[in-house]
């Protein structure tokens, strides 16, 4: 398996920490990508500029439970830095915020990606992430 740092095209430069992926080519239909297994921890500015934490174990984390997500990395890191809505969170507002980015042809078809951040003590880290159909 080939190890690739996450410095290349497809806006991974907004990326930073230099985390490492591991990009898995399917025997079944060769030159295909597979699963992105992440590593490493990435911080992605938002759009007001701060840092976000997105740990790789969220990462595991989101496509243990949400396999849809699992071609979806660069859509989260881009929901990240350019949400096209907010919303506060019914369980935390104050502290849990709901990016949204919405997606066209995902393999459940059109849906918002929802990214849920967690901002405390000026930290700020990603909780989860998953499709679905309001911003609400």
């Amino acid at each position: 398996m080939p190890v690739l740092p996450f410095r290349h095209h497809n806006g991974f430069n907004r990326c930073r920490q230099g985390a490492v992926a591991v990009i898995v080519y399917s025997d079944k239909k060769p030159g295909k990508r597979g699963t992105i297994s992440i590593t490493a921890s990435r911080v992605i500015p938002d759009h007001q500029g701060r840092d976000i934490r997105f740990p790789g174990e969220r990462w595991r984390h989101i496509c243990a439970d949400h396999p849809e997500m699992t071609p979806l990395y660069q859509a989260v890191c881009d929901t990240i830095a350019g949400p096209e809505a907010i919303a506060n969170s019914n369980s935390d507002p104050a502290a849990v915020k709901l990016y949204h980015k919405w997606y066209a042809d995902t393999s459940v078809g059109g849906k918002w990606l929802r990214v849920v951040i967690k901002f405390l003590n000026g930290d700020a880290f990603v909780l989860t992430a998953y499709l679905t159909n309001a911003t609400d």
